[in-house]
């Protein structure tokens, strides 16, 4: 990563809006990958 020691491994730095909720960058990844999420079935 190309940020100092503190930042990384802590997502990205921005000064969009205050970084949480409709101002959040994310990856796009964050996604459900089970129709059951909160149940435990090894699928």
């Amino acid at each position: 990563e190309a940020a100092p020691l503190e930042l990384m491994g802590l997502g990205w730095k921005s000064l969009w809006g205050d970084g949480t909720g409709k101002d959040a960058i994310t990856t796009g990844i964050e996604v459900v990958w089970t129709n059951t999420p909160t149940n435990w079935d090894n699928s």
